[in-house]
């Protein structure tokens, strides 16, 4: 599935499927505020790395440990949310709980 475009209204019919709508609002806004800055983050370091690169390929080192870091923020938040989803999917009694 890596790379592979999804396709918008497969993807609501099986959310709408299997989530109500508090469950579907909260993951919307986790996705939106702990994915989608931190990648937004890293798009615009990208372009400014360009930049520097141009402009004064002294500082380059800086900014790819900057965008290092971004990327390392945005996968860990991927990471935990996504361990988050599974540990919440399983059922409570099989976990002792």
């Amino acid at each position: 599935m890596s790379g592979q475009e999804l396709d918008l209204e497969t993807l609501v019919e099986d959310l709408r499927e299997h989530l109500n709508y508090d469950a579907a609002y909260m993951m919307e806004r986790l996705i939106h505020t702990h994915i989608g800055g931190p990648m937004t983050t890293v798009f615009t370091q990208m372009q400014i790395t360009e930049i520097i690169m141009k402009r004064n390929p002294d500082e380059l080192e800086t900014e790819i440990a900057k965008l290092k870091d971004s990327i390392s923020a945005a996968s860990s938040n991927i990471r935990t949310i996504v361990r988050a989803l599974a540990m919440a999917s399983r059922d409570e009694d099989a976990d002792g709980h």
